[in-house]
């Protein structure tokens, strides 16, 4: 197993290109499209990137600990009491107007312990397994997470075509 350590810049680089756009769209469901806060998040994950002495064994184990991060911070976030929460129905997310952007604005619109569970499943791969040690949720539960947003996402969408 090959040992990547955090010690460059062109790694730091290298990383950021592969993972901003990703931390991107998981700060931006927590923090319900609040721009100037979904930077912030994703600039202080990229931070505590650099300020670490981790070591990771490969690029998921990376991935993972920077949705981990990113996922702590954007907690931190909302819960402080200087949060505005900003209405969803003012954010237009990446003037994209593609079948999936429709789709995963649907997405946003979920209960966060369901759009974040089906963001990660669905757009970044994981598995129930990795989701639950991702986010510290028992395994059963993810699965009961699954089902109820996609349940919920298929009202959403018969809403739509009617």
């Amino acid at each position: 197993m090959t040992k990547v350590v955090v010690d460059s810049e062109k790694y730091f680089k290298e990383v950021y290109d592969r993972n901003v756009e990703m931390l991107y769209r998981i700060c931006y469901m927590y923090l319900k499209g609040n721009k100037s806060n979904i930077e912030d998040a994703v600039q202080n994950t990229f931070l505590q990137l650099l300020k670490t002495e981790k070591v990771f064994d490969s690029v998921e184990h990376e991935k993972a600990w920077l949705i981990r991060v990113a996922t702590n911070i954007c907690k931190n976030m909302v819960t402080h009491w200087w949060n505005k929460k900003v209405p969803m129905e003012s954010i237009d997310i990446r003037d994209d107007s593609s079948n999936e952007n429709e789709i995963l604005k649907l997405i946003f619109l979920l209960p966060d312990k369901y759009k974040q569970v089906i963001y990660l499943h669905y757009y970044e791969g994981y598995s129930g397994v990795e989701i639950s040690n991702l986010l510290g949720i028992k395994e059963n539960t993810i699965y009961s997470y699954l089902h109820i947003g996609r349940e919920e996402l298929k009202e959403m969408l018969k809403e739509e075509l009617v």
